[in-house]
């Protein structure tokens, strides 16, 4: 009876499984040829789909829809149902996947099969309200499988805005976008990166769709996804009501931005007594006013940068919590440490405005749509004298001189701003007399490294001597903060690193940083040896290539079409070596000196014997521009050449004595 019963449940079973179908639209999808192939992709995304309901009240209903076609053992990650949202914002009525094995068995995933997930934005978010419903399947997706899901969201929120990537970091055979409003609601609508985009009309309903967009890439001097994405903007509008606030916000400009958002700013900076009396002993023994600006600055980096997001639905993201809270705590995000440098500064009688940029990407904000989901980081412009003199420094026509300053960075001093927050646009939430700035990008002369390199060769090819860098300006920051976040032992660990790129193993005897933050100054001492630099050739010939060391920053650019803008950093570097050739040795060849000047920057080097010594000095100087993509294979060229010259031997040729001529002693 038992084997009996056991035959039937598998028959059931089997019955079952073989009556799921996935969904008309799944199927239709499933029918997509992919344009990449599995050698260029893992995946590929055959329906991407988002439609909008907007009812009366302002009550978002949202279906998403998305098919995925895995080509890869690697691509099997991509078969899974996710859909993020915001905890008291969102719900999600219904979420359902399904399977089509490549055989053509479809199954629909069963409830074991998802799970509720907490997002964090990163390691040192405390809590956030933000959480997703995860599916994944309980059998392996193989290569040729198409995984779907379905899900059904409710939402509410305060603004009436919202962007649509049609581009995403897999290929997108089709992407669609659609909103269908009620009554008196219209919209405006703005595509960004791609030719203009026409909806189509579908029974009252706005339709926009995209076919065969390649795959988003992660390109050298290339814009973030946010920046470089074809996507889709919306303003969302309800009819005017005289008397009743609208439903959701949008907003006419940048002023309109600055004056909804700048009461919250203003009420959490207030300080209280405990604020007042820590900052009379700050400035107590601080000698000038500059100094005591200074001095409160540091005072709010200190505070540990931990993330509590709340509210993001309900704009929580430009909502910060009182200073006197973040002061008492001694940590927040970067609204809640601006937030705190404004009270420190109000107690002292200093005005201050916050400012939201979009941190790591100065081209990511578009300033025809007023916006504030376009930024993701908030710093502090400072009103200061005219006897300061900072390079981070905004002359404002209302309100006046304006020093721009980042509390959540602990690296870079104040008077710089970390090059991450250079450039580009940022909103000063000053009320009335706020709106979009154009935030300061520092020259070269302010992020800048200067190296020196004497070592001396030896007979045998290998090398010791000593490197002595100085690093300015924001090029401080980045290795200051490296050498805060480790020992000094995996500090030197990182640097040897760092030398075995271009040194057979090397070691290092010294290592010694000096780190003056006032100033935004790090320098640093080496000393090292490694067993082989030079290559030894017929006994007769030491050949080796002119740069020690390479440079930190160094990319390869390579011979493709770009579809992307470039983004070239404002940088100079310098470097004079000296180095020591073995005796019985002269020089036989070496690269030509080179010189480029282009619009974006300057490149110079030039070898040299003097004295015994093989002396290279080379010199890179960038611009902090954006350039279009057709003018990418000229900047590739700038870089080719620059690695061709440091890349061409130096070829010293042994010299034989000679002997000393026979003395006759008839001339003697």
């Amino acid at each position: 009876m038992r084997l009996l019963l056991t035959f039937f449940a598998v028959v059931l079973a089997l019955a079952a499984h073989a009556r799921t179908t996935a969904p008309d639209w799944m199927r239709e999808a499933a029918r997509l040829a992919p344009a990449a192939a599995a050698a260029e992709v893992d995946a590929t995304i055959l329906l991407d789909e988002q439609r909008l309901t907007v009812e009366a009240n302002g009550t978002y209903r949202i279906r998403v829809r998305k098919v995925t076609k895995i080509l890869t053992d690697n691509g099997r990650t991509q078969a899974r149902a996710l859909f993020a949202y915001e905890q008291g914002a969102e719900k999600i009525r219904s979420l359902d996947a399904w399977l089509i094995r490549p055989d053509g068995a479809t199954t629909k995933l069963d409830k074991s099969c998802f799970a509720d997930v907490a997002v964090y934005a990163s390691a040192l978010e405390l809590y956030s309200e933000r959480r997703a419903r995860l599916g994944l399947p309980a059998e392996n997706a193989d290569p040729g499988s198409i995984f779907g899901y379905e899900a059904d969201v409710e939402q509410t929120a305060v603004l009436g805005q919202l962007t649509w990537s049609f581009q995403r970091a897999l290929p997108v055979e089709r992407s669609v976008f659609a909103v269908s409003l009620p009554d008196g609601w219209t919209l405006d609508a703005r595509v960004f990166n791609h030719a203009p985009v026409e909806p189509r009309n579908a029974g009252g309903t706005a339709v926009w769709e995209l076919r065969h967009l390649p795959a988003f890439e992660n390109v050298p001097f290339g814009n973030s996804f946010a920046a470089g994405a074809v996507q889709l903007a919306l303003d969302l509008k309800p009819p005017l009501r005289p008397g009743r606030p609208e439903v959701r916000a949008t907003f006419s400009d940048w002023r309109a931005v600055s004056a909804y958002f700048t009461p919250a700013f203003d009420a959490a900076a207030v300080p209280d007594p405990a604020i007042t009396q820590r900052v009379a002993q700050a400035v107590a023994v601080a000698p000038t006013p500059w100094d005591q600006v200074t001095a409160l600055c540091r005072l709010a980096q200190s505070a540990n940068y931990i993330s509590i997001d709340l509210d993001a639905a309900h704009a929580g993201g430009f909502r910060p919590r009182p200073a006197p809270a973040v002061f008492r705590c001694n940590y927040g995000d970067c609204k809640d440490k601006s937030t705190l440098l404004r009270a420190l500064l109000a107690a002292h009688g200093v005005e201050s405005w916050p400012v939201a940029v979009f941190a790591l990407d100065r081209d990511r904000v578009k300033p025809d749509w007023p916006s504030p989901l376009q930024f993701n980081h908030c710093i502090l412009a400072i009103r200061i004298g005219d006897n300061a003199q900072p390079p981070a420094l905004l002359v404002h026509p209302t309100l006046g001189r304006l020093m721009l300053f980042d509390p959540t960075d602990p690296y870079t001093p104040p008077g710089l701003l970390p090059t991450g927050d250079q450039g580009g646009f940022g909103l000063l939430l000053a009320g009335e007399s706020g709106g979009l700035i154009t935030l300061p990008t520092l020259d070269a002369a302010h992020h800048h490294l200067d190296r020196q390199i004497r070592a001396r060769i030896a007979p045998d090819g290998s090398i010791s001597g000593t490197i002595e860098e100085h690093f300015a300006g924001s090029e401080s920051s980045a290795v200051r903060a490296g050498w805060r976040a480790q020992s000094a032992t995996d500090f030197q660990a990182r640097l040897a690193t760092w030398l075995a790129t271009t040194l057979n193993g090397p070691q290092i005897t010294r290592c010694e940083p000096r780190d003056d933050f006032v100033q935004g100054n790090f320098d640093l001492g080496v000393d090292f040896n490694a067993t082989r630099f030079a290559r030894r050739m017929r006994n007769t010939l030491l050949i080796f290539k002119p740069v020690v060391v390479a440079r930190r920053s160094a990319v390869i650019l390579k011979p493709e079409p770009r579809l992307s803008p470039i983004a070239l950093p404002a940088t100079r570097f310098t470097e004079r070596t000296e180095l020591a050739l073995p005796a019985g040795y002269r020089l036989d060849e070496m690269p030509p000196p080179l010189e480029l000047r282009t619009s974006f920057g300057t490149y110079t080097s030039h070898g040299a014997i003097a004295d015994g010594k093989f002396i290279f000095s080379r010199r890179l100087e960038l611009q902090a521009t954006t350039l279009p993509a057709t003018e990418y294979e000229h900047v590739r060229r700038f870089f080719e050449q620059v690695a061709e010259t440091e890349n061409t031997p130096v070829v010293l040729e042994r010299v034989e004595p000679t002997e000393s001529p026979a003395v006759d002693p008839a001339d003697s």
